[in-house]
């Protein structure tokens, strides 16, 4: 009888610490980069080269600065990192 009510006292505890880290989860907004919301964006379709049905080149701006990554079965690698305005205006010359 002990055992048992040993098992539901652990069970019960996990049960609650279970419940409060959900609770946490959902009233507590996650925050990237820094603790700063909304630095992170996800850019226009045209921002993205697909390469194959496994790989892809994407350009993601993070705040002030711009990433060129190429995605594939392995994961992601970086390709290249500057300033958000270089990319920006590099994309304005491309295209005229």
């Amino acid at each position: 009888m002990e055992a048992l009510v040993r098992l539901m006292t652990a069970v019960g505890a996990a049960a609650f610490v279970g419940a409060l880290l959900w609770l946490l989860r959902r009233r507590i907004p996650l925050r990237l980069a820094g603790g700063q919301a909304g630095r992170l964006r996800i850019l226009a379709q045209a921002d993205r080269l697909h390469l194959s049905p496994q790989h892809s080149v994407h350009v993601v701006r993070v705040g002030d600065r711009g990433f060129v990554l190429v995605i594939h079965s392995g994961g992601c690698t970086l390709l290249e990192t500057r300033p958000w305005s270089e990319l920006r205006d590099g994309a304005r010359e491309a295209a005229a």
